[in-house]
This record gives C-alpha cells, sequence and structure tokens, in this order.
C-alpha cells in the first residue's frame, strides 16, 4: 500500500513541471528604473514572482538608488504581453507587444497619472541576461510598439 502511495505521488509531482526565469527591464518617465523580473511559469502558462525595481536616474530625472520589491503575475497571449506588479495597495499594469525577445509596451499604476513605457528582455536561449546587456533598453521610449515573431513564446504559452 505504501509503495502504491509513494508510486502515485512520484507521478503527480513528476507532471508538475515549472519554468524559471530571469527577465530584465527599463521602465519610468525616461527608462530610469532597472528592474530584475524572477518569475515562475506554472502548467497553466501564468507567470509568478518578484520584481526587484532600482532607480538608476535618466534623462529626466538623477538617480536616487531607491528600490522597490514588488509580487508579479503575468502572461503571454499570442505575442501579447500581460503583468501585474503590486506594491502594498498599488496596482500596476503592464502591456506590450513581443518581438523576438523583448517587450515594448506602456504601464499605468494607481495613484500616477502619467503613463510610462517600459521595454523588457526575455533571456536569450537558456542564459539570462547580465547588466550589462540591457544597452537596447537604456530607454524605453526609443523603441516603436513593434510585432515579430514569437513562435517560441506561443509554444512556452500554451
Amino acid at each position: 500500500m505504501h509503495r502504491v502511495a509513494l508510486l502515485a505521488l512520484v507521478i503527480v509531482t513528476t507532471g508538475y513541471s515549472a519554468s524559471a526565469e530571469t527577465w530584465r527591464s527599463r521602465e519610468g518617465m525616461c527608462g530610469e528604473w532597472r528592474a530584475t523580473w524572477s518569475a515562475e511559469q506554472d502548467n497553466s502558462g501564468l507567470w509568478t514572482g518578484t520584481i526587484e525595481h532600482y532607480h538608476i536616474g535618466g534623462p529626466c530625472t538623477p538617480p536616487t538608488g531607491q528600490r522597490a520589491l514588488s509580487g508579479l503575475r503575468a502572461t503571454i497571449v499570442g505575442e501579447h504581453f500581460f503583468a501585474i506588479r503590486t506594491v502594498g495597495q498599488t496596482v500596476c499594469s503592464y502591456y506590450g507587444l513581443i518581438a523576438d525577445e523583448r517587450v515594448d509596451g506602456f504601464e499605468l499604476c494607481d495613484g500616477i497619472s502619467n503613463k510610462w513605457t517600459f521595454a523588457l528582455r526575455f533571456p536569450a536561449g537558456t542564459s539570462a541576461l547580465g547588466p550589462s546587456d540591457d544597452e537596447e533598453l537604456a530607454d524605453p521610449r526609443e523603441h516603436e510598439l513593434r510585432r515579430g515573431p514569437v513562435e517560441e513564446w506561443r509554444r512556452r504559452a500554451r
């Protein structure tokens, strides 16, 4: 009886395969926030985890060094990226279009009247981007929303 229960437990836990990744982004009014997204995908395709923000400054504001940690929920539907981050009672919503390994879009937050832009990079292959690899993310306002091949992300979102 114990062997049957153990075998059933092994089969059930083997069927669950979460996928964890680290994503990098720049966001804000002028790309003044750098963020690391630590996300794990469950079998339903929902990504959950945390976003760690660091205020590095930009053309519109000097750096403050401020840090913030947010809860994360995200999903990918075709070439559309949707995410919500929460800090206490504040909720921010992200929407963007995926092109290759990048998302360009906008962010709306409770209590902030301005729409922010963001540029997010998924890891190339299986390796996460390092801090020196974000020169393309310097100012998300420089990139237009665009569409591109997203076959890998469509496959993973299913």
